[in-house]
């Protein structure tokens, strides 16, 4: 999917993981705007191996979840933030971010940007 939302509801790897291994993504695949990114696909994807309920997740990426690519903007937030973060919570941060969107994580982040001379 190339089109990124305006107010993209953003899966991070964890979220997607947790409602894989109790087998019901489907309560979260009907969200508004839903979408994730290319590095939590990734992530997810590398745990297959270990964590076969992973593949739930990694099947529902394909068929109802769109994996959208960053913008440019998106992608500068993102670099700022893996000083911090993981790959899969910065860019889906960085993708919430640019689009006034909302990343749903069971993370408790505490992080502060400074975006365009801002702070958010």
């Amino acid at each position: 999917m190339t089109g990124v939302p305006a107010n993209a509801t953003v899966l991070n790897t964890t979220v997607l993981s947790n409602f894989a291994q109790v087998d019901h993504i489907e309560l979260i695949a009907d969200l508004l705007r839903l979408v994730t990114v290319p590095a939590v696909q990734m992530e997810l994807t590398e745990g297959v191996e270990t964590h076969r309920y992973l593949e739930r997740a990694v099947t529902a990426l394909e068929e109802e979840i769109p994996v959208i690519e960053a913008s440019a903007e998106a992608h500068q937030i993102e670099q700022s933030l893996l000083e911090m973060l993981d790959p899969g919570e910065a860019q889906a941060l960085a993708v919430a971010d640019d689009t006034d969107g909302t990343i749903v994580t069971d993370d408790g982040m505490h992080v502060r940007l400074r975006i365009n001379g801002a702070s958010n």
